[in-house]
């Protein structure tokens, strides 16, 4: 798929992103949004990343990146040292924000479990713990048991574990993965930046080292 195939396949995903993430600031799976029209892409940001919408990308005081990922993801745990090491360079100026989905047979536990944790604050403390299970480790995270024993590890308790085992995020987690297929999202990681610029692994051949170092460029940018 070439760069503008790319770039229509997934433009609308910042519609949503703007409006039920960068600006409403709901819990991830939160209610779908309206159906709007979709957005001419205006070409590529450093060459390779789409841009959505024709506005000009602007200079901005802070940088909130919203990032679809997977937690069975290899790209993705590659990925989240680099996040927190962008984390510690911008301090406060940049923002992350996860929409855990799952691609085919993984467990949408995983899901659930995340955005549970996130609720009681405890969102990316899980999420590092989950990723150090399934690559670290060698745990089995589609296994419920597991995923309890991770969140007990970083001091999620009773309230969360029995909210988890009777399913209370279930919903919006499926919504996750509802405004993913309808937005097009082909792959993880998928990072919103600012609501415009589309940064994935596939414009540098899935090389994450790459990508990582090209979205601190393009951080500065726009911080600049």
């Amino acid at each position: 798929m070439n760069a503008r195939a790319w770039a229509k396949a997934i433009a609308i995903v910042g519609v949503i992103l703007v409006s039920a993430y960068l600006l409403g600031s709901g819990s991830p799976g939160g209610s779908a949004p309206r159906d709007e029209p979709e957005p001419e892409d205006s070409g590529l940001y450093m060459g390779l990343y789409p841009v959505i919408g024709d506005a000009p990308v602007e200079k901005a005081e802070k940088v909130v990146i919203a990032e679809f990922l997977s937690f069975y993801c290899g790209n993705c745990y590659r990925f989240n040292e680099y996040k927190h090491r962008l984390e510690q360079k911008y301090g406060d100026r940049l923002r992350f924000r996860y929409i855990p989905i799952v691609w085919g047979e993984q467990s949408i536990k995983t899901v659930e479990a995340y955005i549970l944790a996130e609720r009681q604050g405890k969102g990316d403390e899980f999420a590092d713990a989950l990723f150090r299970a399934k690559f670290e480790e060698g745990r089995n995270i589609s296994d419920v048991a597991v995923i309890i024993q991770v969140g007990e590890q970083v001091g999620l308790g009773e309230e969360w574990k029995q909210g988890l085992i009777a399913g209370e995020a279930a919903a919006d987690a499926r919504e996750n993965l509802n405004l993913a297929a309808k937005w097009r999202v082909e792959e993880t990681p998928t990072l919103i930046v600012n609501g415009r610029i589309v940064v994935s692994p596939h414009p540098t051949g899935d090389d994450v080292d790459k990508m990582a170092q090209n979205l601190d460029r393009i951080i500065q940018s726009l911080l600049s």
